[in-house]
């Protein structure tokens, strides 16, 4: 409500006031006195209450003005009755006015220009010859020849895979302006030497011991060589370990193994000691040869016994 609807409402009910006090002139018993008596009570309340309602709507149009100044940028000096429009560009600017038009200009420094009323940094790389932002604040890169701008940056163009370095090819950019060397699909990094692919299950892998492969263009974790996923923890472990094989070799056998016995041994894992017939045999043949060599001894002892005893007689 406006200070003007105030003042109204203040003197309405003045003028009511008054024409109610005008009536207690004529006589009266005690019954009207009282009833004049509260009703005089009752406008003086209403005027108290609309005297309160004029000041708190004045507080309110002076609060709102001020706000409205604070947010167009014034600020008020209270011992110079005017009104100062600030003009900032930030650190990066060397100067700061308004035209004609009333918008700010920034003086911005080199390799800074205004975006949004401040200085900021606009580089578009070694092959730019220069940048700026536009009204809605994207970055405008104004390139050499054989360079075009691609994400902010004046990019060096190409025309076939042989003007492209190590494993990059020529691809069509965005919007079919210019061509561009980039990595083949699901490879990164400078050299394209990243499979995207791989790096995303990479920590999966590497917590199994694992690696990661490409097959058909979908990306596994696979166990290195001599080694093989362990159905109980998940890792990939060595196929081969120290206790496979008791008395011979671990050989390495597609996802298994198999031992490779020292002399004397056999089994799945070199354990059992070999006791053969032709051990057996030679054991007979020894016994036998020595079991002759002592017949022919006790043999010649027996003769040279006789002819002793016959030197005798």
């Amino acid at each position: 409500m406006s200070i003007e609807s105030g003042n109204c409402l203040s003197k309405t009910l003045i003028i009511q006031s008054v024409q109610h006090l005008l009536k207690l002139s004529v006589p009266f018993d005690a019954e009207i006195l009282i009833q004049k008596e509260l009703l005089v009570a009752e406008m003086g309340l209403k005027i108290k209450l609309a005297v309160v309602f004029v000041v708190a709507a004045i507080f309110t149009v002076v609060t709102s003005e001020n706000e409205l100044l604070d947010k167009e940028g014034f600020a008020t000096n209270p011992d110079i009755d005017t009104i100062e429009r600030e003009c900032d560009c930030g650190r990066r600017s060397r100067g700061c006015h308004f035209d004609a038009d009333g918008s700010k200009v920034c003086e911005c420094k080199r390799g800074y220009f205004q975006r949004f009323g401040k200085c900021e940094e606009c580089y578009c790389g070694e092959g730019s010859t220069s940048c700026h932002f536009d009204h809605d604040g994207i970055k405008i890169c104004n390139c050499s020849s054989l360079f075009a701008q691609r994400n902010g940056t004046c990019t060096e163009t190409c025309f076939s895979d042989r003007h492209c370095k190590g494993s990059t090819v020529c691809r069509m950019g965005e919007g079919g302006a210019a061509n561009f060397c980039e990595c083949p699909p699901n490879s990164e990094g400078e050299d394209c030497e990243i499979n995207s692919l791989c790096n995303r299950i990479k920590p999966s892998c590497y917590s199994r011991s694992a690696t990661c492969e490409i097959i058909d263009s979908t990306a596994f974790c696979r166990c290195k060589p001599e080694t093989a996923l362990d159905p109980v923890t998940g890792l990939c472990l060595y196929i081969c370990t120290f206790d496979k094989c008791l008395h011979g070799k671990c050989e390495v056998v597609g996802l298994g193994y198999r031992c490779k016995c020292d002399d004397g041994y056999t089994g799945h894992r070199c354990e059992t000691k070999i006791r053969s017939e032709f051990n057996l045999l030679q054991f007979v043949v020894l016994a036998s040869t020595n079991a002759v060599i002592i017949l022919v001894l006790l043999g010649i002892l027996c003769l040279a016994c006789r002819r002793r005893d016959k030197n005798f007689v």
